[in-house]
């Protein structure tokens, strides 16, 4: 009722149930909410203290740029989103991982030109993984529908989809013409 009150999309199919330093209740929202943005089970993975997920764009990446020089989460791509599920918050991160070096040092350098932020050491040679986008949410005494709004505002972000929006024309003007 309140979602209608404040012109807002109510959340179907939602229980309203207070997290209580619960991550089941993090967990439950993330599945709901990645129903919603229609994105498959195959393309995210849930733990009980981290849950991540990719979508269509960092595939595309993936086949361009190759796999990671090492095992980096479930997905080996250059890109992936995760959170850190904690009893009061979670911590969203996109992360560039470790592909191999010089086409790291390509992309990373694309990204700077295009000015997406991240730490020099990013730029280096050796560099593995850099933190292009993070945010801290608190979710003391959320309910689940709570969550699910949150997932969905974080994700909304201007700044996020700036950067994704910067990520597609990398992809469009450099990376696609690589071998």
């Amino acid at each position: 009722m309140a979602a209608i009150l404040n012109n807002e999309q109510p959340m179907k199919g939602t229980t309203s149930v207070a997290v209580e330093n619960n991550p089941a209740h993090v967990q439950e929202a993330f599945k709901k909410w990645m129903e919603m943005k229609s994105i498959p089970e195959s393309d995210y993975r849930i733990s009980s203290k981290y849950i991540s997920f990719k979508i269509p764009l960092f595939d595309l990446f993936k086949e361009k740029l190759g796999e990671t020089r090492e095992k980096w989460w479930w997905d080996n791509g250059p890109f992936l989103f995760w959170y850190h599920i904690k009893s009061d918050s979670f911590y969203f991160t996109l992360e560039v991982g470790p592909i191999e070096a010089d086409k790291r040092v390509l992309l990373m350098e694309s990204m700077m030109e295009k000015g997406i932020k991240f730490t020099k050491k990013g730029l280096e040679i050796e560099a593995k993984f850099s933190r292009i986008f993070s945010e801290t949410i608190d979710i003391e005494d959320m309910d689940i529908t709570r969550i699910i709004n949150s997932l969905d505002a974080l994700y909304n972000k201007e700044e996020l989809q700036g950067i994704l929006r910067k990520l597609k024309i990398i992809y469009d003007e450099t990376v696609i013409k690589l071998n």
